[in-house]
């Protein structure tokens, strides 16, 4: 249990400090529109055992962590959970009832098994960027694993940890020198125009979700910086020159700068016995 300082006069004790959300679940959020009834839930889950009384304190807590400005946002955002039976609500003894995450799982059919923990206090008061990150990292996590079993089918295990073979395969073309995402890409994922990606990007990287290391080609070496080049190339690209020695000489290198690689801060892991254990349910039904 955690104690939680809200003000002066109230104190919260949470049940959990994390909890290990369903990345399904958080995609269902996001493709609904729920990402601050997802917040709302989360809290909920981690105040209580399943059920308790509802008081003006845990409002309060609710309110001031998710930055829930009025009473009227908040009582939409119930709604919403009450509508999607991911809360019950007793008006007459006044008591929260909380669905599990294996309730959601069978409700839904979301039966992948993977999971990311989700910090209740700093995430929540962050919990659409939480979001965000969580659907951009777990794309992350794909394209490695793809990464991976295209090294293993061509080149073996041991390839894995072997730079020369590596670079055999990146030279044909096989695999990609890194996790680069475009900004196009990002904006599918999250179904935002590119300039709203690019926004979301940043703020993540300031909020420690993601990682960014920006990489160059070079297009040419120069004896001397010849800025004039830039307006013979399109306005849409990045472009730069890097001043460096080489072999005793001063050198220019004239650069374009391509997809950045995005690296997760996010933990993730597998429920596989939980989801193995759902469908013997289902199947016995």
């Amino acid at each position: 249990m955690e104690l939680i300082f809200i003000s002066p006069q109230l104190f919260i004790v949470l049940q959990r400090a994390t909890l290990c959300v369903p990345v399904q679940l958080i995609k269902y959020a996001h493709a609904n529109k729920l990402q601050k009834a997802l917040g709302l839930y989360l809290l909920l889950k981690a105040s209580c055992d399943g059920h308790a009384e509802f008081n003006h304190d845990w409002k309060a807590f609710l309110m001031n962590t998710l930055d829930i400005k009025t009473t009227r946002s908040f009582n939409k955002y119930m709604s919403m959970l009450i509508n999607e039976n991911w809360v019950g609500l007793d008006k007459k003894s006044n008591t929260v009832y909380i669905r599990s995450f294996k309730w959601l799982r069978m409700k839904y059919g979301l039966y992948e098994p993977s999971i990311v923990e989700f910090d209740v206090v700093e995430d929540a008061r962050h919990i659409v960027d939480f979001i965000s990150s969580t659907i951009l990292c777990f794309e992350i996590k794909r394209r490695e694993h793809a990464r991976r079993a295209v090294i293993i089918k061509k080149a073996g295990r041991s390839a894995l940890k072997n730079e020369s073979a590596l670079q055999v395969l990146k030279a044909k073309k096989y695999i990609t020198a890194y996790i680069g995402i475009s900004l196009e890409k990002l904006g599918q994922l999250w179904n935002v125009s590119k300039s709203q990606a690019d926004r979301i990007k940043n703020r993540l990287i300031r909020l420690n979700y993601i990682r960014r290391k920006k990489h160059y080609e070079v297009i040419q070496t120069l004896n001397s910086p010849d800025f004039s080049l830039f307006r013979h190339l399109p306005a849409n690209r990045r472009y730069d020159v890097k001043k460096r020695k080489s072999k005793g000489a001063t050198v220019y290198l004239f650069r374009e700068r391509t997809f950045d690689e995005i690296i997760s801060c996010m933990r993730f892991s597998s429920q596989k016995a939980v989801i193995r254990a759902l469908k013997n349910r289902l199947v016995r039904a």
